[in-house]
């Protein structure tokens, strides 16, 4: 059987999005962020406060973790891609984790 790693895909995903937004902020500076949250509060803040609810709250075997992993994902993916043009996506994609049993 084939399970989504629900916990693991938030946070992985979660971090590479702040890799790229800190390097956004490093090279252009907080304006050229889109979000205006991240732009008020720092990267740092924003996403460290969302690492620390992800791992605190998630559930790995909950249906709807999983559910909003793969939105997470989705989101995130979309986000780290807006990175690509400026040069501050160095951190990878977001990326999806399973584990199998036979």
């Amino acid at each position: 059987m084939i399970v989504l790693l629900a916990c693991l895909t938030i946070l992985q995903s979660a971090t590479v999005d702040l890799a790229a937004t800190q390097a956004l902020f490093a090279r252009y500076g907080p304006a050229r962020e889109a979000n205006p949250i991240i732009r008020q509060v720092g990267p740092e803040l924003y996403f460290g406060a969302g690492l620390v609810l992800y791992a605190t709250t998630c559930r790995e075997q909950d249906p709807g973790w999983a559910a909003y992993a793969v939105a997470f994902w989705a989101v995130e993916t979309a986000a780290v891609n807006t990175h690509i043009p400026l040069g501050t996506a160095g951190a990878g994609p977001p990326l999806l984790f399973f584990t199998w049993s036979w």
